[in-house]
């Protein structure tokens, strides 16, 4: 029986295994021969890159393995990286404009190997009293068993003294309440005081703001949401310095968070219409939250473009595809969702479709009611992603559903 194995169009690295190409092998059992089927050698280059399903990757020789473990974009277990994940790292560093990247399990993940990587061992980490619920829940207790941390309020009129070494934590774009954070004047600071900045760039994502061209160290997402946009993925990413992002990458292989190579070819597929999906679901929410702001039902809303004020223009690049509002009570919220007919209440964001969430029971659960009220989650609030339907339809299901509120 003759096989061929071939590593033919996979890149640079696999160059050193074409002395297993074209072995002559021995006849053998159909029972033996279900264990090594043939590998279809690829002479023209794929216009979709393949998934790389494979847990280990396999090699001619001992001197060859060695090497393997020392060389950058070099294989060998999944566990630390993948050519799946490697190139989802790649594309959001190129998309934020960071020297390097990394893909990892979930957003979660991906913010805890940031704060570890960017926080001098023991130094203190210091983060935005305005985060996701998840965030600020890892915050204050896993990482406050691992060094000291301490709240900011990052639109104050002055800044805490940071130190050299501590990590500094805020979000392009506050979840829920859309607040955009002041990251020009934050990495300015950082850069005086020696502490080096992280930016979640979640809700604006690379469309609506790049963190690092405004001084920020490193960038945090979970892909989860508008990146990878179709919801059916769970998967995050760290990007930015590159001795940062190695620091992140040697934690994220030690303890296992790197990415499923089948999610992230889903991601990087679903990152091929970021911009066009981005541009239609912006329009659609400045369009939205300009009618909810002026329906009676509706006590507030907030959006970083509403108003006189323009000065998210400083750090942002477009207002972005989120909005909230509050309709003053959880009960009135429940009649509002209860009456929607198109948008979904679903506890995420950044899909295709709209959908609500109620940050209260869902986003920000862990937080005790003092704090969410001194972070403005009220009872009533509302946060809506906003997606890429015809405008007209979104607003007509809206009314509606505010029609039975009033």
């Amino acid at each position: 029986m003759h096989r061929r194995r071939s590593s033919e169009g996979l890149g640079r690295r696999d160059a050193n295994l074409n002395q297993m190409i074209d072995k002559d092998l021995p006849s053998v059992d159909p029972a033996t021969q279900a264990v090594h089927p043939p590998v279809v050698e690829v002479r023209q280059p794929p216009l979709v890159a393949p998934i790389y399903g494979t847990s280990v990757f396999v090699f001619p020789d001992l001197e060859t393995v060695d090497q393997a473990f020392t060389t950058p974009g070099d294989f060998v277990y999944s566990r630390m990286e993948n050519p799946n994940t490697l190139a989802l790292g790649q594309q959001v560093a190129a998309l934020e404009g960071a020297e390097a990247g990394i893909a990892c399990s979930s957003g979660q993940a991906a913010l805890w190997l940031a704060m570890e990587a960017t926080c001098a061992p023991g130094q203190r980490l210091w983060y935005a009293h305005h985060l996701y619920g998840g965030t600020l829940d890892l915050i204050q207790t896993e990482i406050a068993s691992r060094r000291p941390i301490s709240a900011f309020d990052p639109w104050a009129d002055s800044l805490p003294s940071f130190a050299a070494g501590e990590g500094v934590l805020v979000e392009s774009i506050s979840n829920p309440l859309c607040r955009p954070s002041p990251l020009g004047r934050l990495a300015q600071h950082c850069r005086e005081t020696g502490a080096r900045l992280v930016v979640d760039n979640t809700f604006a994502t690379p469309v609506c703001c790049r963190p690092l061209d405004r001084g920020a160290d490193v960038v945090v997402h979970s892909l989860t949401k508008a990146i990878s946009g179709h919801a059916h993925v769970i998967l995050g990413a760290v990007v930015g310095r590159q001795e940062l992002v190695a620091e992140a990458a040697r934690l994220r292989g030690r303890l296992g968070m790197v990415a499923d190579a089948r999610a992230a070819w889903l991601a990087l597929e679903g990152a091929k219409t970021l911009f066009v999906r981005q541009q239609q679901a912006v329009a659609n929410a400045s369009d939205l939250a300009r009618h909810l702001d002026a329906h009676p039902a509706v006590k507030a809303t907030y959006y970083p473009s509403l108003g006189s004020d323009q000065s998210w223009k400083m750090d942002l690049l477009s207002p972005g595809a989120l909005l909230a509002f509050d309709v003053g009570s959880e009960q009135r919220a429940n009649t509002l969702i209860r009456g929607l007919r198109l948008i979904v209440l679903a506890p995420s964001l950044g899909d295709v479709a709209t959908t609500v969430s109620h940050p209260g029971l869902t986003s920000h659960r862990s937080l005790g009611a003092a704090q969410k009220a001194a972070i403005g989650v009220t009872e009533g609030l509302i946060r809506l992603s906003v997606g890429i339907e015809q405008v007209a339809d979104l607003w007509q299901d809206l009314a509606q559903a505010l029609a039975a509120v009033s």
